[in-house]
């Protein structure tokens, strides 16, 4: 586990001193990243095949804000309380972002070349404040999911296990 105090940040990187062939940021089982209210910054080249996690292996958090930036082996992130996200893969490059309680919340643009995108709010709601783009967006909420920026993606498919509305508007 890598611990700050509450609202401190926590930053992971393999692109430092313009390095366009670092590795992907991957994460030992059962381990957890925690900044309280603060933010996790994680980054690897854009240029490559380099990722953040990998499908069924999700970097694990702890935080308010969460930023990740990767090439084309895409982004896969969870966070234990609700979160903040901005994510960016490049090329064919997955995203898939967790939130397990709480709000799981789009602060950032977030896209994909022609990845996928997938946001899952186990125990909550999906809301965003920036756009999506991408191919296809996948959503599973409780309590509802409203994407109501200016989108750009290629199809949806939507799941509300709650019973709250889902909204999406899509400018692509």
């Amino acid at each position: 586990n890598i611990t700050t105090g509450s609202g401190g940040t926590i930053t992971v990187a393999t692109s430092t001193g313009g390095n366009a062939t670092g590795g992907s940021i991957t994460q030992t089982a059962g381990t957890s990243l925690d900044s309280g209210t603060g933010s996790v910054v994680l980054n690897t080249p854009t240029g490559g095949a380099s990722a953040i996690g990998s499908a069924g292996f999700n970097i694990l958090t702890t935080t308010g804000d969460v930023t990740a930036n990767a090439g084309s082996g895409g982004v896969f992130v969870t966070a234990s309380n609700g979160a903040n996200f901005t994510a960016t893969a490049t090329g064919a490059g997955d995203i898939q972002l967790t939130s397990t309680t709480g709000t799981l919340n789009i602060a950032g643009a977030t896209s994909t070349g022609t990845g996928n995108i997938t946001l899952n709010a186990v125990a909550g709601t999906i809301t965003q404040g920036a756009a999506l783009s991408g191919n296809v967006l996948t959503t599973n909420s409780v309590g509802g999911t409203t994407l109501n920026s200016a989108n750009a993606l290629s199809g949806f498919s939507a799941t509300d296990t709650g019973g709250g509305d889902v909204s999406l508007t899509n400018a692509g």
